[in-house]
């Protein structure tokens, strides 16, 4: 079975590689833009292309079975790149699978993912209405916020804030929900995903628990045996912020913080195995 990856040099795909790798999966490439961090070898090829390329993805997708589409833009102020990259790049290479036979599309959205949720996430629900559509078998999982991959990410970047600092600002009253998830966990769904019979789904990888934003700080400080305390930050106020100093927050995380998501695993937990850890024991991995 021939796999390609985008987005693999991503703090998901690198994580994803090496495990697809011990899994006994031999035939692997991965899409890259340049310079890639993972050595070619004989499991792992590196084919050059660009989303926004259509022959450069369709020379990379020649006699592959299994596309896993893990490349996105998630956090920028220039929208148009939300769109150019997640929803035009995810046609662009749907197009190129088309066109080469690929068996199976394997999209990693987002259960952020609507038309309420800010740019990114329209973003993403398009892209997920084209990959509806593909020919051939697809499957789309919808993770909740990751961590354990990247010093970078929201819940991350909430731990070392918690680490380090007295004072915690907390967005509205801090009750927009979240159901953080450890990486290996969404990795390992994923993978499953590639001989899952239940094809042409969306899945929802959400934690084994869901926390208000200001419980989930509490809980993490708690963990760390930290005192903090917690400073709730109106709305607008973050709104402003964010068009003053758009180098500190993105205008495109406030609504897609509050847009409602589901945690419905159900599907995830039949048809791929999805054994979600929960937050307490998963933030023991990071020690």
């Amino acid at each position: 079975m021939k796999i390609l990856i985008t987005g693999a040099s991503g703090g998901i795909g690198k994580i994803l590689i090496k495990k697809l790798i011990k899994a006994g999966f031999d035939d692997l490439a991965v899409l890259s833009r340049g310079q890639f961090q993972f050595e070619k070898t004989e499991k792992l090829k590196i084919k050059t292309g660009n989303l926004n390329d259509f022959n450069s993805l369709d020379k990379a997708l020649k006699n592959i079975d299994v596309v896993m589409h893990l490349a996105g833009v998630t956090h920028t102020n220039k929208t148009k790149k939300y769109f150019q990259i997640n929803t035009e790049g995810t046609k662009n290479l749907l197009q190129a699978a088309e066109k080469n036979f690929v068996k199976k599309f394997i999209f990693i959205s987002s259960r952020a993912a609507s038309q309420t949720g800010g740019a990114y996430a329209y973003s993403k629900f398009l892209a997920e209405q084209m990959v509806k559509k593909y020919k051939h078998d697809w499957i789309i999982l919808k993770p909740a916020e990751i961590y354990g991959a990247k010093n970078d990410e929201v819940i991350q970047k909430l731990i070392n804030k918690i680490k380090k600092s007295y004072f915690i600002p907390v967005p509205g009253k801090g009750d927009s929900e979240l159901s953080p998830v450890f990486v290996d966990d969404v990795v390992a769904a994923i993978i499953n995903s590639i001989q899952s019979e239940k094809n042409n789904t969306s899945y929802i990888l959400a934690g084994a628990d869901s926390f208000s934003y200001k419980n989930l700080v509490n809980l993490i400080a708690r963990a760390y045996n930290k005192k903090i305390k917690i400073i709730y930050i109106p709305l607008f106020i973050l709104k402003i912020a964010a068009l003053i100093f758009p180098r500190l927050l993105v205008k495109d995380q406030i609504p897609r913080l509050l847009v409602k998501k589901s945690d419905d695993i159900g599907l995830a937990r039949e048809y791929l195995n999805f054994k979600p850890r929960g937050f307490g024991k998963g933030i023991k991995n990071l020690e």
